[in-house]
């Protein structure tokens, strides 16, 4: 016969095991984006943030920062 957990039970089982999570998959260092397409993503929101009326400058001052550590980084 096939043993049917109840929800408690398969809440439990999932708590007994939480480092199965903290393992770091190596596909995720697959989706990591590359500098150039970082820098295209910033373009984009630099030209949003540009649009804002009223806090549009200073979210582009910050995108710069963002920019900076991404080409210090590249």
């Amino acid at each position: 016969t096939t043993a049917v957990l109840t929800d408690v039970e398969i809440a439990a089982e999932v708590s007994e095991h939480p480092a199965d999570e903290a393992q770091a998959d190596p596909a995720d260092d697959e989706n990591i984006p590359s500098s150039q397409e970082a820098l295209g993503a910033l373009d984009l929101l630099r030209r949003h943030c540009s649009a804002i009326e009223g806090s549009g400058f200073a979210l582009v001052e910050c995108l710069q920062t963002v920019e900076q550590g991404v080409i210090r980084n590249a």
